[in-house]
């Protein structure tokens, strides 16, 4: 697993299936009136010239929690260029 992977995952489309998330905007109440799916998706609007990254590395299962001891391939580099949006390109 290296960053990219990591990197990827994080800024990819989640679509929140769950009806206490559904999102109300004037469009879907008029046709569904428990609203509809929404999708979060994350975007770096600028992005800095130092990158701090913080992995979570534990999972929860039930009430207890245990270490992702898998090994992480470091890069010299990032490049976030995928994940950089320009003023006015929000969908």
């Amino acid at each position: 697993m290296d960053m990219n992977y990591l990197l990827r995952r994080f800024f990819e489309e989640d679509h929140l299936d769950n009806p206490e998330d559904f999102f109300e905007c004037g469009n879907c109440i008029a046709k569904k009136p428990k609203g509809c799916r929404a999708v979060k998706e994350f975007f770096v609007k600028d992005p800095p010239p130092v990158l701090l990254i913080q992995l979570k590395r534990f999972k929860s299962s039930g009430f207890s929690y245990s270490k992702n001891a898998s090994p992480i391939k470091n890069l010299e580099e990032i490049y976030l260029d995928n994940y950089v949006v320009l003023t006015g390109k929000f969908r």
